[in-house]
């Protein structure tokens, strides 16, 4: 398996590039002069992130919806999913040539890496990830 959520090796090229970024930034917010812990400012995640084995994520962002597309050796897509930003946490779910699954991840205070792992439903194989920019 050359990736970190998928294996799908499919006849599919990425032919189009990636849209701009519509990704909405927030303010933080407080209740009771204390902020909250998902107040913190929304980072961007629109864009390449960079993975294992040569392989690379393709992010948009519209708000707290995130739409991520995994890319093997060749522009090969091998795996889609969505997901759900909460402050600096990501859950998410995809599928891939193994199978369907979840995974939740963290993005780290600089919005420069992604980390955690995710889960696949059928066999409860359990895979880390980790993406950087």
């Amino acid at each position: 398996m050359l990736t970190a959520v998928a294996g799908l090796v499919v006849a599919m090229r990425r032919d189009e590039q990636p849209k701009p970024s519509t990704a909405v930034v927030s303010k933080p917010s407080s209740v009771n002069g204390e902020s909250s812990p998902q107040a913190s400012p929304r980072v961007d995640l629109s864009g390449r992130w960079s993975g294992y084995y040569n392989v690379y994520y393709l992010i948009e962002q519209r708000g707290d919806h995130l739409e991520i597309s995994e890319y093997g050796p060749g522009d090969m897509l091998t795996a889609k999913g969505t997901g759900t930003l909460t402050g600096r946490q990501i859950s998410l779910t995809f599928v891939a040539a193994e199978g369907s699954g979840d995974g939740l991840l963290d993005v780290a205070p600089d919005g420069r890496q992604i980390s955690g792992a995710v889960t696949y439903r059928g066999s409860g194989r359990r895979v880390s990830v980790s993406l950087s920019r």
